[in-house]
């Protein structure tokens, strides 16, 4: 079966990846399987944790909300049009930001309700929230990394690497 994105837990005890079409938690120090979502319905892009390691996201053609510790389905967040790239929680771990074709988006995860459209017209295809929740980092569809102030919503500054028409594979920040 082929891998596909995978994430660590916060606290680095558990490994969730996708195989094939199936989506499987691990225990990172002894390898053993957990749990396995079998051929979860939609086409999966993205896997996250809460900080508190209480959810997984899934994220593809809808935002799936997972027990992490025992594989049930907790809530679906609809979709914009299109799909959604990739997810990332914030440290309040009610918060959930998400990459789709022409915005991020920062969602409640309780009632599913947009907080913030950052409809910057690119799109996003991977984010990623500093640990303290200040700063969260998007690539968009032209590649530019774009750091945004997760309080105000507004852009830091963009990277845009010379010479480059590689698509980043991850962003992560420091756990510093």
């Amino acid at each position: 079966a082929t891998l596909g994105c995978a994430a660590p837990s916060p606290d680095r005890r558990v490994l969730a990846a996708k195989v094939g079409d199936d989506v499987v938690l691990w225990d990172a120090a002894t390898g053993k399987e957990l749990w396995r979502l079998d051929k979860p319905d939609g086409h999966l892009n993205g896997i996250a944790f809460s900080p508190d390691r209480k959810l997984a996201a899934t994220c593809g053609d809808h935002i799936r909300l997972w027990d992490a510790i025992t594989g049930a389905r907790v809530r679906e967040l609809e979709a914009p049009e299109g799909f959604l790239a990739a997810a990332a929680f914030l440290p309040d771990a009610r918060t959930l930001v998400s990459t789709a074709r022409d915005a991020t988006l920062w969602r409640d995860i309780e009632t599913g309700k947009v907080l913030y459209e950052d409809a910057v017209g690119e799109g996003g295809l991977l984010v990623a929230a500093s640990p303290d929740g200040k700063r969260v980092v998007v690539e968009g569809s032209n590649h530019a990394l774009r750091l945004l102030d997760a309080e105000k919503k507004t852009e830091l500054c963009s990277i845009s690497p010379a010479g480059s028409e590689q698509a980043a594979v991850c962003l992560a920040f420091s756990p510093d």
